[in-house]
């Protein structure tokens, strides 16, 4: 098993008061990285990858997720980034040049007070708000 290194770089100045961070975290227990990047058409839902029973193209085992980044390269379009289970949807806009980072396999749609359920990821999909993007995707799983 290898480990994987995220390290988050922040710079920003505001009326000549920089305010940088550098955040790293070392995650551990990791067999397999997949990078890519794709063009998401217009118009369309893209699936980037989902969670089974088996690996196979694209697909990776139910709960394995150690660390995973989705980013939209565009610099025009939003995306919006779709991530469901078997019983619930969950939709984030990702604005040009941002990210989106996974480290759990769990995640929910609804909330009520007291009472969260989560249930593993089966898909996630991004679908362009206008025009094609460039979509880069990093995960690494157990």
């Amino acid at each position: 098993m290898a480990n994987v290194q995220v390290v988050i770089l922040e710079n920003l100045t505001l009326d000549d008061n920089n305010k940088n961070n550098v955040y790293s975290k070392t995650y551990s227990g990791v067999n397999y990285l997949d990078h890519r990047t794709l063009l998401a058409p217009s118009g369309s839902k893209t699936r980037i990858f989902s969670y089974n029973g088996a690996i196979d193209r694209g697909t990776f085992i139910t709960g394995s997720i150690v660390y995973g980044r989705i980013s939209n390269l565009n610099d025009t379009y939003s995306v919006n980034l779709e991530i469901s289970s078997s019983t619930e949807n969950f939709h984030q806009k990702i604005k040009p040049g941002g990210s989106y980072m996974l480290t759990s396999n769990e995640m929910t749609g609804s909330y009520s007070v007291g009472n969260i359920n989560y249930d593993n990821i089966r898909d996630i999909l991004v679908e362009p708000v206008s025009g094609s993007a460039k979509i880069e995707y990093y995960i690494t799983t157990s």
